[in-house]
């Protein structure tokens, strides 16, 4: 463990009278195990951390209150039946007297009740608020990537206990595993496309999110449902198999300077033929299938159910699977999905691929980074287009919370939809997620926070201030304004054959170049032969001759030493 500011180890210390840096309270039924891991996992990560666990270092029941007298920071592992333990409650009671340092910590697969449960309904009035009021309560993972995070929390929390003055004393310490998911620098092959379906709600947020945490150039998101047709499979031309970055751009050919577009070029004409459609030319690597208690529900499932028979009977485009687990944008259990999915995909196999989780942050860029690696990501030890997905976090969603308003159960019958109410206008609208356009594949528009258009973009069409704008009419611009950019895109593109010529024009002009300069150093030589006569000389005596050098070999001999061999 080090620290992200200095990248050096942390160093420990403890006050007058404290014998262990850390107490893990716990009960026996639901927590014992967990708190063993996490002594184990601590003592790893920290050598010389005092972590006080009641197998190991209680010597007598009586003495429960002294024990977390000589702790630094008390450790609540909040589970089922913990405060209806009287043992725990004597710790806990004693440690929120004395005001000791509390960190709070939950399993929710393993802790035998959800959290509200275990707040609202076992713990007392009188220890609820200063147990649970303006404390964060840090997330137990069985994941290894996961729980790195978990245990990075804790660490923080024994840092944060160590004795310093109050002036120095920070509110929150940055910490890093080396060699941890998020700080590896990965590399996306080039061309990932993800497909988002429409029929998915939330789909589209959630891969603007990952591709945004990723911050590479070689990703793009597609909403076209042509981008997995199979038909469209043989008809990828030049744009599509260039960088999303490349295809963002709107030049009308591709640069010979550029040596990775010069590549993709070749590599292309070489092997595939033109499309005469920029929609042919949006091929999908990757199907994102996004999992919350929205999806498979109503009329919208039956056609993502459709679109994943179809894809998944074509066997071109893999199916990456992620599952929400934030409550606040749709988190559900995964069971719920042998439910509500048609059995006829179960039956298939579709969830015999592991789903990757999404959690919140501060767990938001391990899930990233896994997606990532699912992607076909690898390592990068040289640099170049790599990206670390430390720095991601994950923006509020509103759109999701207006598709929960407007999603309803799978047995409640569809009620009337209700009229928007008209927002006030405001002096600047920023976008929300959902208004966000696609970027990273043909047609790509990209707005800033002022919707206005960058160099080579297209501006978005802005709603009338005062009036309220719905989604499907949002849509409706979008498509109208995409449309419009493919066909200037394809007006102003020259035909491949244009394209071949010019790199042919330019490599004519580098020979070109290069007879130039020769036909100068020749010049110059007769040049001196005319004006001292030993131009009729034959050759064998016109290399004995006594003469000058001309002024191109004068030029090159009169270059340093270094300059001569380095060239």
């Amino acid at each position: 463990m080090k620290l992200v500011a200095t990248g050096a180890v942390p160093e420990l210390s403890l006050a007058s009278g404290h014998t262990w840096h850390y107490f893990l309270s716990h009960i026996w039924s639901t927590g014992q195990d967990q708190c063993a891991t996490i002594k184990r996992q601590l003592c790893l990560l920290m050598p010389g951390v005092e972590i006080f666990l009641d197998v190991d270092d209680l010597k007598s029941i009586d003495a429960l209150e002294e024990y977390v007298n000589q702790s630094a920071v008390f450790q609540l592992f909040c589970s089922k039946g913990y405060f209806k333990s009287g043992n725990c409650l004597r710790e806990v009671e004693h440690a929120v007297k004395t005001s000791k340092k509390l960190a709070l910590v939950h399993d929710p697969v393993k802790g035998g009740a959800p959290l509200d449960v275990i707040k609202n309904d076992e713990c007392s009035d009188a220890l609820r608020g200063p147990i649970f009021d303006g404390r964060t309560v840090i997330v137990w993972h069985r994941i290894k990537d996961f729980q790195r995070e978990s245990l990075k929390l804790m660490i923080e929390q024994v840092l944060l206990g160590c004795p310093a003055p109050a002036s120095r004393r920070p509110r929150q310490i940055k910490l890093f595993i080396p060699g941890e998911l998020p700080r590896q620098r990965l590399r996306l092959p080039p061309g990932t496309l993800l497909y988002a379906s429409n029929h998915n709600p939330g789909a589209k947020e959630v891969a603007r999110a990952l591709r945004d945490g990723m911050m590479s150039q070689e990703i793009g998101v597609t909403i076209n449902s042509d981008a997995v047709m199979e038909g469209r499979r043989h008809k990828k031309s030049l744009v599509s198999s260039l960088s999303p970055s490349k295809r963002e751009e709107s030049s009308s050919w591709v640069d010979p300077s550029d040596r990775d577009s010069l590549d993709d070029f070749l590599a292309a004409t070489a092997s595939q033929q033109p499309s005469a459609s920029l929609a042919e030319e949006e091929i999908a690597t990757h199907f994102l299938l996004y999992l919350n208690k929205w999806t498979f529900l109503r009329n919208e499932g039956k056609l993502l159910a459709e679109e994943l028979r179809k894809v998944r009977a074509a066997g071109h485009v893999q199916i990456v699977m992620v599952h929400e687990n934030d409550d606040t944008r749709g988190g559900c259990e995964f069971g719920r999905f042998f439910e509500t999915t048609p059995q006829d995909l179960i039956v298939d196999g579709l969830y015999k691929p592991l789903a990757l989780a999404l959690y919140p942050d501060p767990f938001w860029p391990v899930s990233v980074g896994l997606v990532a690696h699912m992607l076909g990501a690898t390592e990068a030890r040289f640099g170049g287009r790599s990206f670390r997905t430390a720095a991601a976090t994950r923006a509020t969603l509103r759109a999701t919370v207006r598709e929960s308003k407007q999603a309803a159960p799978a047995s409640a019958p569809e009620a009337a939809p209700e009229p928007e109410p008209k927002p006030a206008p405001e002096p600047e609208a920023v976008p929300s997620s959902s208004q966000e356009p696609e970027r990273g594949h043909p047609g790509g528009l990209v707005s800033d926070g002022k919707n206005t258009a960058l160099p080579g973009q297209v501006r978005l069409p802005a709603a009338r201030p005062g009036k309220a704008t719905s989604s499907k009419a949002l849509e409706d611009r979008r498509s109208k304004t995409m449309e419009e950019r493919r066909s200037k895109l394809l007006k102003h593109r020259p035909a491949p054959g244009e394209q071949a010529d010019a790199i042919l024009q330019v490599a004519a002009v580098a020979r070109a170049a290069k007879l130039l300069e020769r036909k100068n150093s020749l010049t110059a030589i007769d040049d001196y032969d005319d004006k001292h006569g030993t131009k009729d000389l034959p050759p064998s005596h016109r290399r004995n001759s006594v003469r000058p050098q001309s002024q191109v070999d004068v030029a090159r001999t009169s270059r340093p030493e270094s300059t001569v061999q380095r060239l």
